[in-house]
């Protein structure tokens, strides 16, 4: 497989593995896609579950489809602390081997039906939603009709099914393994003398007595600022009512 490793200025490190899968209109998406949840769609997922809350391995997981007109991939990614990102690696081949090994339960099998059937009722909640999904799907696979036929493939799938793809695409198969750690801390600190970092956020007091959360991100070139007071209707006199509403106009 191929591995690529870079370092930049970031707070989590960040483990992404792609497997090559076939194109939309395949009969496997489906599959590929319900495992997908299984994996990492919500904390009863397998990444969420065993590895970030169980093991407390990873600060967060998730799992993926990108399925063009042509090949696609399947992507299972997850952030962490630290720079281990071999035993995070081992994790979530461990939850692959799980599956193969011992399948899925019949509620998770539900659940991520109920999830991906889903997606496709909420985009298609208004007339615009379902003319973006009729001329997406006409645009990618020539089928007018091609969301009902997926869903109807998606009702028929059972939990051999999601073994199957799992050997098929997956588990021993031909990946790409991508990887971004924090730069290594090289000793010498430009925030404060005696290399003693500050923590971040952190907050000061300002000489005219409001409090300041600083949060520096040197990744992004940017600044960005927000002011919070007690305001409202509820702090307004009888009478005045508006005041904060006219103020913050001002402000702006």
């Amino acid at each position: 497989s191929d591995s690529v490793v870079i370092e930049k200025n970031v707070s989590e490190s960040y483990l992404a593995i792609a497997y090559p899968i076939p194109p939309l209109q395949h009969k496997d998406i489906p599959a590929l896609e319900v495992l997908g949840k299984i994996l990492g769609e919500g904390d009863s997922s397998r990444l969420q579950a065993n590895l970030k809350y169980r093991r407390a391995l990873i600060t967060g997981g998730e799992a993926y489809l990108f399925t063009p007109r042509e090949d696609g991939l399947m992507v299972v990614a997850a952030t962490f602390k630290g720079r281990d990102y071999d035993a995070v690696r081992k994790g979530i081949e461990s939850e692959l081997e799980r599956i193969a090994k011992n399948g899925v339960e019949s509620w998770e099998l539900e659940k991520a039906k109920n999830q991906e059937k889903a997606s496709f009722v909420y985009s298609a909640e208004t007339v615009q939603g379902r003319a973006r999904e009729i001329g997406y799907y006409e645009t990618l696979t020539h089928d007018l009709h091609f969301a009902e036929k997926y869903l109807k493939r998606l009702d028929r799938l059972m939990e051999a099914d999601i073994r199957r793809v799992l050997e098929k695409y997956v588990r021993g198969k031909e990946r790409a393994t991508a990887v971004v750690l924090p730069k290594r801390d090289n000793g010498k600190d430009a925030q404060g003398p005696n290399n003693k970092k500050r923590s971040n956020p952190r907050t000061i007091s300002l000489p005219n007595g409001l409090s300041c959360v600083l949060n520096s991100n040197t990744s992004s070139p940017s600044f960005a600022f927000m002011i919070g007071f007690v305001g409202g209707s509820k702090q307004e006199a009888p009478g005045k009512t508006g005041t904060f509403n006219l103020l913050s106009r001002m402000l702006l």
